[in-house]
């Protein structure tokens, strides 16, 4: 069997600062409970790579080894998938301007890793058809300090691989695509509660991204029970307390005080029936920032919660 890895694309790995160096720190982490081993790897346009090659930050990969370094098209997908998906996550926003927002992956050969971390683009052009590959798509940055933010994505990923979090996490990914909200955008969602979209082109992206945070809380906890006693059993069952208390404080009488999960997610419930899950209602439509952000807030805090369980941790990361 050729052995080999897969260079993942449409990702990259942010270094301090943009320098060339002999022997920068290089990213090794062995992903045991997934198979798989992710590490650095460096493109170059050098005709010739020599022990004297210095590492170009800016040039900074991630390869995927997957156990006995097999090929596994499918699966090396669903690991770059799951890598999207927790960065996301993590950064509460969607990481690149490209319309496509889909990592995906080239199978390497591993006779063509030079000194063990050079990747030369002229071998990937030999590999792989010109006319689809180009070298802009070989790779985004990440935001975020890498010596922090890297390694809370790495001891995530295993949790970010089981089915129901895998689908809850896509879920909140694509109503952040609709819609993602920064800290800055904070105080005004806090001081006017009932600002809308004022477009109808908005106003369906809101319905969106309010209705997909809800999936990923219905991909944790499957369909809510109309029974509240069976609800909050439902929460214990997938290792949540119902009564813990989740959403806003009460700002000068702007925002929903916080409140049982199990009641908050019921109160969900009932916003998307109402306003976002049916295309004609005798309802008012008409949904808020601040309810759209009340959609995400909630359905991150249950996967917080759901990653927690699966890794056995308690992560402090919860707000």
């Amino acid at each position: 069997m050729r052995k080999g890895f897969y260079l993942l694309c449409d990702l990259g790995v942010s270094i301090h600062g943009h320098r060339i160096s002999s022997s920068p720190q290089h990213l090794e982490h062995h992903l045991h409970k997934i198979g798989a081993t992710v590490r650095s790897v460096y493109l170059s346009e050098a005709k010739r790579i020599t022990p004297q090659t210095k590492f170009d930050n800016n040039a900074a990969r991630f390869g995927i080894w997957l156990e006995e370094s097999r090929r596994d098209e499918k699966y090396a997908q669903r690991i770059a998938d799951a890598i999207m998906a927790t960065h996301t996550f993590l950064s509460q926003s969607i990481a690149f301007d490209y319309s496509s927002e889909v990592p995906w992956t080239l199978w390497i050969p591993q006779k063509c890793l030079r000194n063990n971390y050079f990747l030369k683009l002229s071998d990937i052009e030999r590999l792989h058809d010109p006319d689809w590959f180009n070298k802009p798509r070989l790779g985004r940055y990440f935001t975020g300090d890498p010596n922090t933010f890297n390694n809370k994505l790495w001891n995530l990923l295993p949790a970010a691989m089981k089915e129901d979090i895998f689908e809850a996490l896509h879920f909140l990914q694509a109503s952040l695509r609709e819609f993602c909200f920064s800290a800055c955008d904070l105080p005004e969602l806090i001081r006017d509660r009932k600002r809308q979209p004022f477009s109808r082109v908005e106003f369906v992206r809101a319905e969106i991204a309010a209705h997909n945070s809800y999936k990923a809380i219905e991909a944790i906890i499957g369909d809510p029970s109309t029974d509240d006693r069976k609800l909050q059993t439902k929460l214990r069952d997938v290792g949540m307390d119902p009564n813990e208390l989740v959403g806003f404080r009460v700002v000068r009488g702007n925002l929903r005080g916080k409140e049982p999960l199990w009641r908050h997610i019921r109160f969900l419930n009932h916003l998307r029936d109402k306003k976002v899950a049916h295309g004609r209602t005798n309802e008012d439509r008409r949904i808020t920032y601040n309810q759209i952000l009340d959609f995400q807030s909630c359905a991150r805090f249950v996967i917080w919660k759901a990653m927690d369980n699966a890794l056995g941790t308690k992560n402090i990361q919860i707000q």
